[in-house]
């Protein structure tokens, strides 16, 4: 068993009824009390709803780096990518995914710039922060 496999329920109540039941994955709760980050050291990632939601994916490779956006994550995903090496990021869409930045800019500008890729619905993403052609 792994912490992804256990949910906490939250309940919201007024008087004597209970009118709203969620459940938040386990994992999911860092999320809410802040970011937390993952050094990676390679030079290319897929992204991995259970892995990477959430979370600030610090590179820190000396060559260039691509990142795949994979089809089917979850609907509510995002992260932040942050260029901790010389290595620039790139951001690529695998098939069947729409990635979009508001001038065509894909990638990283320089050592240290931040970028955020935030899912607006299903395979559908957008990218916006410190970015390069």
């Amino acid at each position: 068993m792994s912490i992804s496999d256990f949910y906490v329920a939250f309940r919201r109540k007024r008087g004597n009824t209970t009118n709203d039941q969620r459940e938040v994955k386990a994992a999911d709760l860092g999320v809410l009390a802040g970011a937390k980050i993952l050094t990676i050291s390679d030079s290319s990632l897929i992204l991995d709803s259970e892995a990477h939601h959430g979370r600030i994916l610090d590179f820190t490779s000396s060559s260039a780096v691509t990142v795949t956006v994979a089809p089917g994550l979850r609907p509510d995903f995002f992260c932040g990518i942050s260029q901790g090496g010389a290595g620039q990021v790139t951001l690529s869409p695998a098939v069947g995914v729409s990635l979009v930045e508001q001038n065509i800019q894909f990638k990283t500008a320089q050592r240290y710039a931040m970028l955020s890729l935030i899912a607006f619905t299903l395979n559908s993403y957008r990218l916006f922060g410190n970015t390069a052609a």
